[in-house]
């Protein structure tokens, strides 16, 4: 992937020397660029922490896509431009070659069927990437060599050196993508033939390549001739391969010797192991004689512990169903204690406020009786005002009577006096007109004295009615003091029993609670009990599984015993 992008850099830069590598050289084309960045990506994702991603399958596919329309310019010549899209302006004639698009076409397929395997173990995508490195190591081959006709196909562009190389590069990684299975399993094998593989091939691989080189380079400085060259070139190469059989021969001698003295060595272990065998045999059947004497007394313990264990588990088992049942009365007695306790509470406050109404109760009926005192005696200053009254009406009405008698006198004396002044004459006069004015103050004396009269008797007749009246609201008034008193003197005696009764509801709320109080400490010491009880239950059933285990021990080690004695001779 940095091959392509130091290819982006130079198109977009204007680098020349990041896009052929070498001047006069072919230059990448950016469609070739960013095709090996896809398929850098999906190899990454083929070999990251999730391998059955759909990433490595389109990236292949895409790419494979990429050749196949390149791939019909050349063949049917159908040109869809795909590859003069970026960097048209200075891209020139510079297209994807043939070699290039197929080889796209090859490691798209591979790359897709990564992880696919046919029926008998063979892997496709190993054999179309051994295809590519083949491909790119021939156009490298060519470049390397200056023969034209291994890197450009007839009058068509070439494959770019820095393209093959990334092919390469592109296909040992679709190997070792999967370096346990394929080709590559061979190569990764820790046998003989893995190692033997892993000494030749980048030797029988690099030294015919830069041996090939070199004569070539000597045949063209004309220092020989091509048949002596080549005759150089078979028996360098068959030295080269006789001195590698020679070496990895020798590998594996000293391998196999070390695995014989291995061997031998082994064989000694184990004839020692065989006498040390027998020894521990011999000591051992003395230890199984002592064991078997202990297994005996060991299966006598054990199943009286299996038996004790036994009763002590269902002596446990009945302890606990009993606590059980004694924690559930004592939570029912705790329920009815927490209702008694709730009742005797709501009791004493209801006689509480009980004797807060009969205090109250009793400062109204003192206030009453107090009031009834008051009234009496307002009462009976009205009947004393009332008397009063009537003896002060007695004396209007005499000086109404005297009023009466006094206008009766002076009109006898208007009369008389208006005789006196007819007799009088002209004289006489003045006297008439006085005695006319007499006359009249007495008619109007005589008028008044009825209207007083009339109204002191209406006066007196109220006053009695009044005086009447206050006689009886007297004795009421006495008669509701008395009452009173009496209602006074039992509410008095009712808000005495009231307080005793509230004090008796505060002292049984007090016991309801010092009860409950003390009957949540049994219910938690029952509880505890119970806690203590279950722990006692697990641990007979511990000790009795224990005693069981034990048993069986015993029972087992006697077998093993029995057979030690039967197999040995």
């Amino acid at each position: 992937m940095l091959i392509p992008c130091a290819v982006f850099t130079g198109w977009i830069f204007g680098i020349d020397v990041l896009k052929r590598v070498v001047p006069g050289l072919v230059a990448m084309n950016p469609l070739t660029a960013l095709s090996f960045l896809v398929a850098g990506g999906g190899l990454c994702a083929a070999t990251g922490s999730s391998k059955a991603t759909r990433i490595p399958v389109l990236c292949g596919l895409g790419i494979a896509t990429v050749g196949v329309v390149i791939l019909c310019r050349y063949l049917v010549g159908w040109d869809a431009g795909i590859d003069r899209i970026l960097f048209a302006q200075s891209l020139g004639d510079n297209l994807m070659a043939p070699t290039t698009s197929f080889s796209f076409l090859l490691s798209g397929v591979a790359l897709a069927l990564l992880d696919w395997e046919m029926p008998r173990g063979a892997r496709p995508s190993s054999a179309l990437a051994v295809a590519v490195a083949l491909l790119a190591l021939l156009v490298l081959t060519g470049y390397c060599y200056g023969v034209e006709e291994l890197y450009r196909l007839r009058e068509f562009i070439a494959m770019a050196a820095h393209t093959a190389f990334a092919f390469f590069v592109l296909a040992m990684g679709l190997l070792c993508a999967r370096a346990d299975r394929g080709l590559m399993a061979r190569v990764t094998s820790h046998r003989a033939g893995g190692a033997m593989l892993r000494r030749l091939v980048f030797a029988q691989v690099s030294v015919p390549f830069v041996l090939g080189w070199l004569i070539l380079r000597g045949h063209r400085a004309g220092y020989f001739e091509a048949a002596l060259g080549f005759s150089f070139f078979v028996v360098g190469a068959i030295v080269f391969t006789a001195m590698l059989t020679w070496r990895n021969a020798a590998l594996l001698d000293r391998e196999d010797a070390e695995r014989s003295h291995a061997e031998e060595a082994l064989r000694e272990t184990h004839a020692g192991l065989e006498s040390t065998v027998q020894r521990r045999t011999a000591e051992l059947t003395q230890a199984v004689a002592g064991i078997r004497e202990g297994l005996d007394v060991l299966g006598v313990s054990s199943s009286g512990a299996l038996e004790s264990s036994s009763g002590l588990a269902i002596s446990a088992n009945e302890t606990a169903a009993s606590v059980t049942e004694t924690k559930t009365a004592v939570d029912e007695m705790r329920q009815t204690a927490q209702l008694a306790s709730e009742r005797a509470r709501r009791v004493a406050e209801a006689a509480r406020k009980t004797a807060e109404i009969s205090a109250t109760g009793t400062r109204a009926a003192q206030g009453t009786v107090a009031g009834m005192e008051r009234i009496r005696a307002e009462m009976q200053s009205i009947a004393t005002s009332m008397t009063q009254l009537s003896e002060q009406s007695r004396a209007i009405g005499e000086i109404v009577a005297a009023v009466d008698e006094l206008a009766e006198q002076s009109n006898l004396l208007a009369v008389n006096a208006a005789i006196e002044a007819a007799h009088a004459g002209e004289r006489g006069k003045g006297f008439a007109v006085v005695a006319d004015e007499v006359k009249y103050l007495a008619s109007r004396s005589r008028a008044a004295t009825g209207q007083v009269r009339t109204i002191l008797t209406d006066i007196q007749k109220a006053t009695a009615a009044a005086a009447l009246t206050t006689e009886q609201a007297a004795k009421a008034v006495e008669a509701g003091m008395a009452m009173a008193s009496e209602a006074g003197k039992s509410i008095v005696s009712l808000a005495s029993n009231v307080s005793d009764a509230a004090q008796t509801a505060t002292q049984i709320a007090t016991s309801s609670h010092e009860q409950l109080r003390g009957l949540e400490d049994i219910a938690l010491a029952m509880e505890q009990i119970g806690t203590a009880s279950r722990q006692n239950v697990d641990q007979a059933k511990q000790l009795e599984t224990a005693a069981r285990s034990l048993d069986a021990l015993g029972q087992r080690l006697r077998e093993l015993v029995e057979r030690h004695k039967t197999s040995t001779p």
